[in-house]
């Protein structure tokens, strides 16, 4: 799994939304053939450090990834 970042967007003096990719998750292509990336976006205050916006990164590509465990499982089951 590699992230990059993709944009960063200033809300007020101490708030940003942070909006990364992850590289190894491909999830369909554009008009042009290029990879499109799964997405991800955390709200991050500057003052809360930079490991805090790693932690939260980390712990919400976890989350996504269980609920899409979760979908895959479910599927499964609708399909036997």
């Amino acid at each position: 799994m590699a992230i990059r970042l993709k944009a960063v967007k200033k809300w007020s003096d101490s708030l940003y939304t942070v909006t990364v990719e992850d590289t190894g998750q491909v999830i369909g292509q554009d008009e042009s053939g290029a990879d499109v990336y799964q997405t991800y976006s955390v709200k991050y205050n500057p003052a809360t450090g930079r490991e805090a916006l790693k932690t939260s990164i980390e712990a919400l590509i976890q989350s996504e990834k269980a609920v899409g465990s979760d979908v895959s499982t479910i599927e499964a089951d609708i399909k036997t």
